[in-house]
């Protein structure tokens, strides 16, 4: 299907097409089913094509990036490295584009398919030919500086709006934990975040038919995010009607492998566990091999129905339409290419669930051996506010390994005890610490929970943990204003309680870690790395890191703890991540929920069978999105 961009000019207004939602997904699923074995083939090659390919591919490009800029990983300290050197920043230019090519060639492929199998007299799909003709006509088309407007959508916004099922290229892209936790800590942040989330939900349920446009619409990426716009006017609830028929009925299936799975596991714990590794690697393997080509034939529907919208529109706008594919489209006669393709199918398909079986054996018979500190973050805040002296002794009485909290220095010189550096959000007035004496910031009141308390001083703080004989990881939090001896009277209030060398330390500020190092190398300092991409160790002298959930790898633990420094994770309040990190044997998990953390290392640390272990990585690794 060709549409005339002159067309679209010409009628710079339109109306949204009529969309019924049982006939649109009802389409989307007849036409799937009835050739399933092509599909599935199609999905096979594509989707293998993008995991097997480009996916390394991409990720060979971006660690060319970091070696270009001689960085080991990019963060936020290491992200002006790498702009100040012009290889790195065009190799990275041309890591973007190619990802974008990536994400449209895989979608535009399925659409193409999807578009010629809808114009058939006899629902036959393309040959694999014509559709690779019909997509290498597309991206030439699409060589223009308008298509660049694609970038920000497909690398950030459809993948943060989860309004459809997307590509396995863009499933890491998130919003960190740590920046929604601390936007939901208070009531305003909270609607802030409820409304973003929204926002970026509904531009993506508008803009939801953008490639589908540009694949069989003919279209210029503004054209088709215009087309896509109009074409979804007063239709959310028909779309959203139309993606919940594909996606709920590909999480039952989902569901039911990983109960199929975990039925075969939890029977060899019961019968013999011996054979449990073995029985729970070979269901992992399975699952996963399953879970690409139900995914992948869930997104064949979607597609089919976007396609359909994308025709209905056409038709309703009067747009010319011709679909050459519908006369070269295949036959029901299977070639001996095709026969060869399916064979080579299955036989991928078994090697995969062998290599994934291997693979996973390992981690699955992974058993945590208890270490692991539960550190309460900012105190245990249940029924007390962050940061003060209730919260301090809550942790301390509820058993915590280690109580974090953060540190800023006062107008006068002194310390006090405070995240925030403004006063906003747990006092309600204006006004930061850094303009403000010990003796006016520790005058402050702090709410939270329908608590309240004051803002305690530094040297309060340490003397109170110390009478209660619990350990502590001291943040400091630099404002710019600090005095130029500013770490020697951070040291000196340790030292008079004689807590120096018995307390750990983290900054997000390489500066205040190196100098806390220069000043005391005889105690423990981390660097808090809050965004990190690319896997390696970041350069630093640092005894340890603190990264944050969304940075965190299998490799980066193991790296670490080979050149003998330590990784805490923050801040982690979800049961099943707690578990996967203790499993792992990460030296230290943060988290507001201390109990909980408490509670699942006892039950990760008494595990005997692996279906507990089969249900947490399934989890993590089969997803939709």
């Amino acid at each position: 299907m060709t549409t005339d961009a002159r067309s679209a000019r010409r009628h710079p207004r339109r109306r949204a097409p009529a969309i019924p939602v049982g006939a649109t997904a009802g389409l989307g699923w007849r036409l799937t089913c009835s050739r399933l074995g092509r599909w599935l083939l199609i999905t096979a090659i594509v989707q293998g094509a993008v995991v097997l390919l480009a996916s390394p591919l991409l990720f060979a490009l971006f660690q060319s990036v970091l070696a270009s800029a001689g960085i080991a990983s990019l963060t936020t300290t290491t992200a002006t490295t790498l702009l100040g050197s012009p290889g790195a920043v065009l190799l990275l230019v041309l890591f973007l584009l190619l990802s974008v090519v990536a994400l449209v060639v895989q979608s535009a492929i399925v659409a193409i398919a999807a578009d010629g199998q809808q114009a058939s007299s006899t629902a036959a799909v393309p040959r694999p030919r014509v559709i690779a003709v019909a997509a290498m006509r597309r991206l030439r088309a699409l060589a223009r500086p308008s298509t660049l407007l694609l970038l920000p959508y497909l690398l950030l916004l459809a993948p943060l709006g989860h309004a459809a099922l997307g590509s396995v290229l863009t499933r890491w892209i998130a919003i960190p934990n740590f920046i929604s936790g601390e936007l939901t800590r208070s009531t305003t942040g909270t609607i802030v975040w409820i409304v973003l989330t929204l926002l970026l939900w509904y531009a993506n349920l508008r803009l939801v038919l953008t490639v589908p446009f540009l694949a069989v619409g003919g279209m210029t990426a503004p054209q088709a995010f215009r087309a896509s716009w109009t074409a979804t006017r007063w239709r959310s609830w028909r779309m959203i009607g139309i993606l919940l028929a594909v996606i709920v009925p590909a999480a039952l299936a989902l569901l039911a492998l990983g109960g199929a799975a975990l039925g075969a596991t939890a029977i060899s714990d019961a019968v013999d566990v011996d054979a449990s590794p073995v029985v729970a690697a070979i269901a992992f393997a399975v699952v996963e091999v399953g879970a690409f080509f139900v995914i992948g034939t869930a997104v064949v529907i979607q597609t089919q129905a976007l396609v359909r919208i994308v025709r209905l529109a056409a038709a309703e706008w009067s747009v010319e339409v011709s679909s050459p594919r519908a006369e070269q489209a295949s036959g029901r006669r299977r070639s001996p290419a095709l026969r060869w393709t399916a064979a080579g199918v299955v036989v991928g398909s078994v090697a995969a669930v062998g290599g994934l079986a291997v693979a996973a054996a390992p981690a699955l018979d992974r058993y945590s051996d208890g270490a692991t500190l539960a550190i309460a973050h900012r105190g245990l805040t249940d029924h007390a506010v962050e940061n003060t002296i209730p919260a301090l002794e809550a942790a301390a009485a509820a058993g915590a390994d280690v109580v974090e909290f953060d540190v800023q220095q006062t107008k006068d010189g002194d310390w006090v005890v405070m995240h925030d550096f403004d006063l906003n959000r747990l006092a309600g007035m204006s006004g930061a610490v850094k303009d403000m004496t010990l003796a006016e910031a520790t005058a402050v009141t702090v709410r939270e929970h329908g608590v309240e308390a004051k803002i305690p001083s530094m040297r309060e703080w340490v003397r109170r943990a110390k009478e209660l004989g619990q350990a502590l990881l001291i943040e400091i939090k630099p404002h710019g204003q600090e005095t130029p001896d500013y770490l020697e009277t951070f040291y000196a209030v340790l030292d008079e309680e004689g807590v120096t060398t018995t307390s750990l330390y983290h900054s997000l500020s390489e500066a205040v870690v190196d100098g806390q190092l220069a000043l005391r190398p005889e105690t423990t300092v981390g660097l808090i790395v809050p965004i990190s991409f690319g896997g390696g160790v970041p350069a630093t002298p640092a005894d340890f890191l603190v990264v944050e959930e969304f940075s965190y790898t299998d490799a980066l633990v193991s790296a670490l703890h080979d050149t003998g420094r330590g990784l805490l994770v923050w801040t982690v309040n979800d049961p099943a991540a707690m578990r996967r990190y203790l499993r792992d044997g990460v030296d230290g998990i943060i988290t507001d929920r201390l109990t909980e953390l408490q509670q699942e290392r006892q039950e990760v640390a008494d595990e005997q069978g692996l279906a507990p272990k089969l249900l947490d990585a399934l989890t993590r690794a089969v997803t939709l999105w």
